[in-house]
């Protein structure tokens, strides 16, 4: 793909499937919970009686309490993803400083973290920097759904139908240049009517300043991800990737992403469910249980793709895994 760093995921056991109109699966979203909490009251009462000592009328009182039993209900987040810190792991020592999180949090996990695991990830961040995010972006919704090989091959032609003439390397169009091209003339290069049509939308958000990714640096994770679901074709699971693997934020953790799910199930040695068609783990049970790999839950992610042998496209060029 000509050194273009993607956001999507592959597969080789995809490679001889028919590819199908893509729309992200939606996940249950994380729901507030009713809790109850018991509150123990005293409530006194004064009891007034009256004696006789020594022949005189004394008038005593005592205080009879009594414990009285309040339920009171609070709603309360039961979970929460958002990050709980946000760092860009490819900066200063964050990186060796989530090894050591491992470590010390999941030495199961850390066991995979051998030398040629950890040089293979710092390839990976090295390809990021959010340089492009409009390449990264459109790229992403070129290969969604698609084997690579087939992607990429799409990707070279929607790039050659705008004059590349004196166009530098590694060259891609911008928003404008996309944006003069009609639906029909993008299908041309092979995309589908529902891609081009993204892909437009996309560049027109660029364009508007809906998306402006001058300011990621300074935006929290919620903020970027708000900025770009609006595009139609970008869910969850696409701002996921793209915090991931384009800006390399530390703390995403992908509710959406099959192959993660399946890697926290085998890591955690959950009994799979009965039913193939239920999403497994649920949103909230992945949290609470990836909740030790926090503020490195990116690199826990990305370990287990390596679990299942995921391949991640991009990485091809340099390696054979992930």
């Amino acid at each position: 793909m000509s050194g273009a760093t993607t956001t999507i995921r592959k597969s080789g056991r995809l490679a001889s499937k028919t590819a199908v109109p893509y729309k992200e699966k939606k996940i249950p979203k994380l729901s507030k919970a009713r809790v109850s909490k018991r509150v123990v009251v005293q409530k006194s009462q004064t009891v007034s009686s009256t004696v006789k000592i020594n022949e005189k009328q004394v008038k005593t009182e005592k205080v009879k309490v009594d414990k009285i039993k309040v339920e009171k209900k609070t709603n309360i987040s039961a979970f929460s993803n958002a990050p709980s810190a946000s760092y860009v792991l490819s900066d200063a020592n964050h990186l060796e400083d989530a090894i050591e999180h491992f470590k010390k949090h999941d030495p199961k996990l850390a066991s995979y973290l051998n030398e040629e695991t950890i040089a293979n990830f710092r390839k990976r961040l090295a390809r990021k920097r959010g340089v492009d995010p409009f390449r990264t972006l459109a790229s992403g919704i070129i290969y969604q759904q698609i084997h690579g090989k087939a992607a990429a091959s799409i990707e070279a032609r929607f790039i050659k139908l705008f004059d590349t003439t004196d166009a530098k390397e590694n060259w891609y169009p911008s928003p404008d240049d996309v944006l003069s091209k009609s639906i029909e003339e993008l299908k041309s290069a092979g995309l589908s009517a529902r891609k081009a049509e993204y892909i437009q939308c996309l560049a027109q958000k660029f364009n508007d300043k809906t998306i402006t990714p001058e300011n990621f640096a300074n935006m929290t994770d919620q903020e970027i991800g708000e900025q770009l679901i609006q595009v139609k074709g970008i869910g969850q699971w696409t701002v996921d990737m793209f915090l991931m693997q384009e800006l390399g934020h530390s703390d995403i953790m992908p509710l959406g992403d099959l192959g993660v799910r399946k890697g926290v199930a085998q890591h955690f040695n959950l009994s799979m469910p009965s039913d193939k068609k239920k999403i497994f783990p649920l949103p909230h049970h992945m949290v609470e249980l990836t909740d030790i790999w926090r503020p490195y839950r990116t690199l826990g992610s990305w370990l287990m793709w390596r679990l299942l042998d995921i391949k991640v496209t991009g990485d091809e060029i340099e390696e054979e895994g992930v």
